[in-house]
């Protein structure tokens, strides 16, 4: 069977903030509580990130389901200042995504650490549809983007636009589901809506939204828009709004 590592692509696109912490680290009794990153694309389906760290092997990629892997399993730590920004902490080797990677035969792997004080933040941005990208900055100061992928996608760059439903794209599930149940539950959104009106746009159930310019620069969300296409980001949800 053929392993689909996980690779790094570096790209440019713009960074978007949720303002609450979805996925907390323990539930209401103080249990921990651990979630599965799987991919989002059709052609890695229930490829899920897992550690494959050994004693001569220290990377993180992508390998089939396993319901009874916790290497498959992650702790997500919040970082208080930025509850779109997450520790990413395996919960079988207990090592964390590190902000360097090894090249192998071509393909890039994240470095894991087990010292907290060398982990690297991960910046978790809804795409829609309860899909998100993860982003990390990496040692060399570049922008880079969990993707599953093989040699072949390497250089390929994808911009934040069309990554919904692309090998940039993840749904975090919670770790007791099987990735069919978790993601289908994962698509549960509220009734979301965005529409202009007198050069003013406007978002129905929802308050945790950005709107964006098409070169991915975030405007503010209130007042008067100069006419053209401006894109409304929700955690449920992206639209297209056409401003005239």
């Amino acid at each position: 069977m053929k392993t689909f590592l996980l690779i790094i692509i570096a790209y440019l696109a713009f960074s978007l903030q949720t303002h609450a912490q979805t996925y907390p680290s323990t539930d209401g009794n103080g249990n921990k509580i651990y979630y599965r990153i799987v991919n989002a694309n059709h052609d890695y389906a229930n490829k899920c990130i897992q550690d494959n760290t050994s004693n001569s092997t220290y990377t993180f990629f992508v390998n089939d389901y396993d319901a009874s892997s916790t290497k498959q399993q992650f702790e997500l730590v919040a970082n208080p200042k930025d509850p779109s920004q997450y520790y990413f902490r395996n919960r079988s080797s207990r090592k964390y995504f590190r902000n360097t990677f090894v090249t192998k035969d071509l393909f890039n792997f994240i470095k894991p650490t087990a010292d907290k004080s060398d982990a690297v933040l991960v910046t978790v941005t809804p795409l829609g549809n309860n899909q998100v990208t993860l982003k990390l900055t990496g040692s060399d100061g570049l922008t880079y983007f969990l993707n599953a992928a093989d040699a072949n996608s390497i250089n390929q760059r994808v911009f934040s636009e069309d990554a919904l439903d692309s090998r940039y794209a993840w749904y975090i599930i919670d770790a007791t589901l099987d990735p069919s149940t978790g993601i289908e539950a994962a698509r549960i959104a509220p009734d979301i809506n965005a529409y202009c009106q007198n050069r003013h746009i406007y978002v129905t159930g929802c308050t945790n939204y950005s709107v964006h310019d098409l070169t991915g620069k975030e405007i503010p969300s209130t007042g008067y828009y100069s006419p053209g296409i401006y894109i409304v980001r929700t955690p449920g949800k992206n639209f297209k709004i056409s401003v005239k």
